[in-house]
């Protein structure tokens, strides 16, 4: 029976270092090292075609005949999802799904009920560092080599 991992966490906890480990050098993993919006957006969009075919994660995952295919079997949008994931592991020969998403942390309810076969790998780091990581990612590049002092050092409370 084929599984799913949801990796979980804050944004910027290592949820990518965590994704890239698993399906590096796995013979029963596949995973696609950017983030699904599913639960955040895609499922917010109306049930059509174009939903999918123009959602960024699907387009990597899948080609447009695969979308088309899976669309025309699926009768909404988990179905779709579910599809997909079975679709994508019996297309790579492998067992385990691996889903990449901090925001999807937020639905880990959801996700139980969604799907029959799924663990979670969580991540959990040092709240500063996130808040320090967003930062950089965020500052950096507009304020060149200015950075709040108060940000350097990490302090948990």
């Amino acid at each position: 029976m084929n599984k799913t991992i949801f990796v979980l966490g804050a944004p910027r906890s290592g949820t990518t270092l965590l994704i890239n480990m698993l399906v590096m050098n796995q013979s029963k993993i596949y995973g696609f090292f950017g983030e699904s919006q599913f639960y955040t957006t895609t499922l917010r969009r109306p049930y059509k075609l174009e939903s999918f075919s123009e959602d960024r994660y699907f387009q990597k995952i899948i080609n447009e005949e695969e979308t088309k295919m899976i669309f025309a079997k699926s009768k909404d949008h988990l179905d779709f999802f579910r599809n997909t994931i079975d679709h994508c592991l019996a297309r790579e020969g492998k067992s385990i799904f691996a889903e990449k998403s901090p925001m999807h942390t937020l639905f880990y309810k959801e996700i139980l009920n969604d799907f029959k076969n799924v663990e979670f790998m969580i991540i959990n780091r040092n709240c500063c560092a996130n808040v320090q990581s967003i930062a950089f990612t965020r500052w950096i590049p507009l304020t060149s080599d200015v950075f709040p002092s108060f940000l350097k050092e990490n302090k948990t409370v």
